[in-house]
């Protein structure tokens, strides 16, 4: 099972790594041409790289002999409790936010949403 969550954490980090370079793009004042397509770029970054977080959370909870629901609340839920981070309300909202799809998506995922998925990152590449 830890050459599974190593698996996905590997394939975690190459969806981070990607929109990394997205929204590093994004926040240089240089390049606001083909805005749109970059941000329909960096949204699809931002869900995969979610989707893969959360089953980091799955597996590597189920490795720790803590049963939880194949869903990303539940693993978000159970990841908190396990203390993987310490915003739960923020990886809720990006939940949330996933569903709604706000006006002003790209710009939370770049400010809010990035630096809690690199933290994760790093907090799990730290216990694997």
């Amino acid at each position: 099972m830890v050459q599974t969550i190593q698996t996905k954490l590997l394939a975690y980090t190459a969806a981070l790594d990607d929109l990394s370079a997205v929204v590093e793009f994004l926040q240089s004042p240089d390049n606001h041409t083909a805005l749109e397509t970059i941000e329909r770029g960096l949204i699809e970054r931002f869900e995969l790289s979610h989707d893969m977080a959360w089953r980091v959370m799955h597996d590597y909870a189920v490795e720790n002999d803590t049963p939880v629901a194949n869903s990303d609340r539940a693993a978000t839920r159970e990841a908190f409790a396990m203390q993987l981070f310490d915003d739960g309300y923020l990886w809720m909202e990006m939940i949330a936010t996933r569903a709604a799809k706000p006006e002003h998506y790209a710009k939370l995922i770049a400010e809010r949403f990035f630096p809690e998925l690199m933290k994760f990152r790093n907090t799990m590449k730290s216990k694997i």
